[in-house]
């Protein structure tokens, strides 16, 4: 896991308007290099319609805005990339990392694009957690 980039995604996520509560932003890895970045948008897509249970749950989640972008250009193989999904949250003043766990939709997608590995933040400390 590469700290330097759940930071980057940290302070962009600072930066994003909250969607649903949460400010959330999601990037494709390969060895180190970022090859997509997404965050949460009220806007849907073609693949927010594929794995998301129900319509009322419909916006562009990070994850699936960062595969989105590399669908098309790679014949949709993902095999061997890293996702890491960041949530930055303000508690009292104060920036804090919250949880990013994906949901079951982002991870019906993570697994159907046979991403390798997935990264995200932790409520208010500075560990990840690993899939």
């Amino acid at each position: 896991m590469n700290k330097k980039i759940m930071r980057r995604l940290f302070n962009i996520a600072k930066l994003t308007e909250k969607v649903g509560g949460c400010r959330v932003v999601a990037a494709l890895v390969v060895r180190n290099k970022v090859l997509s970045i997404g965050v949460n948008s009220k806007n849907s897509c073609f693949l927010a319609r594929r794995f998301y249970k129900h319509n009322s749950a419909i916006c562009n989640h990070a994850e699936i805005s960062a595969i989105s972008q590399l669908v098309n250009s790679t014949n949709n193989r993902l095999r061997g990339l890293t996702l890491y999904v960041c949530r930055a949250k303000k508690v009292n003043g104060h920036w804090n990392y919250g949880l990013a766990k994906p949901c079951d939709g982002c991870e019906a997608a993570i697994r159907h694009f046979g991403i390798s590995k997935v990264f995200w933040s932790h409520d208010g400390v500075n560990i990840y957690g690993d899939k």
